[in-house]
């Protein structure tokens, strides 16, 4: 028996009907259209996941996911929608948008015109941790003697110190990078060593008009620190990072 798709959800837009020149094909060429949510508009398709269990299926799926989001980001303001959202119909989409819309209308009027860049930073773990200032005459005095037990708690003592000194210098690195582009950056959020070595995972939410400048200022960070660290820099993507739900 065939099975009957599913409404599924690419994202919000700040409009209530689609402009006409749009060729929009959702995921494996499916049917795009729009469900008007008052004043915003819902992107949904008549698809279903067919192969859930199909790694490179279901990547395949979310990268054509992302591609449709990232061409309506070009004429409008986007809220993307996490990958398979989906819905029985029309009519239960449109009830669950609609318990949100003020969240959605108040995220559209902040992110209106905004786009996100990411950015993260390695460091050179061995050389960092060869150079760290690890006071050992006071874990000498702190822990003294050498049994087996004293050696233990000495050891820990010194990767909680290290550990901490890793901390300061993290910080101290992320601030240095934002004096080069917090100017250009409406919000940022930043994770500080998620690893070891990725000492800093950030994302910012920058201003259209702001672009130019905020690349600029990446191009002088990367001249100035490219030697020291490693620098991934992505985007511009649609404000994944920067939507925020009250209820």
């Amino acid at each position: 028996m065939e099975i009957a798709p599913e409404i599924y959800i690419y994202c919000i837009i700040d409009d209530n009907t689609l402009k006409t020149d749009l060729k929009l094909k959702g995921i494996g060429d499916s049917e795009v259209f729009i469900l008007p949510l008052n004043n915003l508009g819902v992107i949904a398709g008549n698809f279903r996941i067919r192969k859930e269990n199909d790694p490179d299926y279901i990547k395949n799926c979310a990268m054509q996911h992302e591609h449709l989001i990232e061409s309506l980001m070009e004429r409008y303001t986007v809220l993307p929608v996490k990958f398979h959202t989906v819905f029985k119909d029309k009519i239960s989409a449109i009830q669950a948008f609609q318990k949100h819309y003020s969240d959605f209308e108040d995220n559209i009027k902040r992110l209106r015109n905004k786009i996100e860049y990411g950015l993260k930073v390695l460091w050179p773990l061995k050389e960092i941790q060869n150079n760290l200032d690890i006071n050992s005459r006071d874990k000498e005095r702190v822990i003294e003697g050498d049994s087996e037990s004293k050696k233990y708690l000495k050891n820990k003592y010194i990767k909680y110190k290290q550990s901490e000194a890793l901390k300061e210098l993290a910080k101290a690195r992320s601030d240095e990078i934002s004096k080069y582009l917090d100017n250009f950056a409406v919000e940022k959020k930043l994770k500080l060593l998620q690893t070891d070595s990725l000492f800093l995972n950030a994302v910012y939410l920058v201003d259209k008009i702001d672009i130019k400048d905020f690349l600029e200022a990446f191009r002088k960070l990367k001249e100035d620190m490219g030697s020291k660290y490693e620098f991934l820099f992505t985007g511009p993507w649609p404000p994944y990072n920067f939507i925020t739900l009250k209820r």
